[in-house]
């Protein structure tokens, strides 16, 4: 039988399932399988079959089709960052002017400096909280169809998200190596994707 699956449920082999069987018995990315093509057990994530089913339901799990390259995170980053810095300096200017209407003239000289420091933390603050929510990415990786997942394809949790973005100080040393390494790391990932165990994927849809 062509299309028989078997699944591992308490140590007990479990089928045969057709694909649609599979599908409902509500299989995770890490359930064992054993496909009617092959000898060993293996995780569900790896058959090829099953790619689009999990895609589907929100899982994307990270291969060697579908690893985002360099330049779609170049572009998802300089819209976040033209985002973000817009909306940095909209409030800097906001407490420039309440400085200077209450009279506190230091807290009214809003400088360059300032507008930096607002910029990190609101990019810090932002991107982790996107990619710990089922967005599972910035709003410029949403429109650059991008998810940051697990190895199992699916979000991270927030504290792994806030550890993989405060790891971009870590990326940004020697001229920005970290982020650079993405050209050429086999899994397309940058130093901070690997402090997180974080992958960053390409959607289909």
């Amino acid at each position: 039988m062509l299309n028989a699956y078997y699944i591992l449920q308490d140590n007990e082999k479990v089928g045969p399932f057709t694909h649609e069987e599979l599908f409902e018995n509500g299989i995770h990315p890490d359930t064992l399988v054993l496909s009617p093509i092959a000898n060993d057990w293996q995780h569900a994530s790896s058959l090829p079959e099953l790619q689009n089913w999990f895609e589907r339901e929100g899982f994307y799990i990270p291969g060697p089709t579908n690893m985002a390259g360099f330049w779609w995170r170049l572009l998802a980053y300089i819209i976040d960052y033209v985002f973000l810095y817009t909306a940095s300096v909209l409030v800097a200017v906001i407490i420039g002017v309440i400085g200077s209407l209450t009279g506190y003239t230091e807290f009214g000289n809003v400088t360059n400096g300032v507008v930096t420091m607002i910029t990190v933390a609101l990019m810090l603050l932002y991107n982790t909280t996107f990619e710990a929510m089922p967005t599972q990415g910035s709003i410029g990786k949403i429109i650059c169809k991008l998810v940051v997942v697990n190895v199992a394809g699916e979000k991270l949790s927030f504290v792994n998200a806030l550890g993989r973005n405060a790891g971009k100080w870590l990326s940004s040393l020697l001229c920005g190596f970290g982020f650079l390494s993405v050209l050429w790391d086999n899994e397309r990932r940058s130093w901070h994707d690997h402090m997180a165990k974080a992958y960053v994927v390409k959607k289909k849809y």
